[in-house]
C-alpha cells in the first residue's frame, strides 16, 4: 500500500494498482491539457481539490479525450486496469469504465450532476 497525502485534509491509504492508475491518470490529464483537449482549475488551498489535484476540470473534445483514455487503459503495459475488474488479463467490455468509476468515487461528476 502506498500513502496518497497531496490534495487531500487527512493521509490515507490505497493499494498499489490503485495509486498506479491514478498517477497514469494524472499523465493522461497532463498530455490532454497540453493537446488542448481539457483545461483544469486547480484551488489555491490544496485540501480543495481532489486527490489527483484539481478542482474542476473541463473536456472540450470529449471524442478525444475518450479515445485518449480508452487507448490508455486497452494497451495497458503495467497491467493495472486490467486488473480492476477482478478477471486479471482478461480484455474489458467497457474498457473506459473502471476509469470513469474511479473518477466518481473521488468526488469527479460531470456539471450539473448531484
Amino acid at each position: 500500500n502506498r500513502q496518497l497525502s497531496a490534495h487531500v485534509q487527512q493521509p490515507f491509504t490505497i493499494n498499489a494498482n490503485a495509486f498506479n492508475r491514478l498517477a497514469l491518470f494524472r499523465r493522461l490529464l497532463l498530455a490532454a491539457q497540453r493537446a488542448g483537449e481539457l483545461s483544469v482549475s486547480v484551488a489555491p488551498d490544496p485540501a480543495e481539490n481532489c486527490v489527483v489535484g484539481f478542482r474542476r476540470l473541463a473536456v472540450h473534445k470529449i471524442p478525444e479525450f475518450n479515445a485518449r483514455v480508452r487507448e490508455m487503459i486497452e494497451r495497458d503495459p503495467e497491467g493495472v486496469w486490467k486488473k480492476v475488474n477482478g478477471k486479471g488479463g482478461t480484455a474489458l467490455k467497457q474498457p473506459t469504465a473502471p476509469l470513469y468509476e474511479a473518477l466518481r468515487k473521488i468526488g469527479v461528476r460531470p456539471a450539473g450532476a448531484r
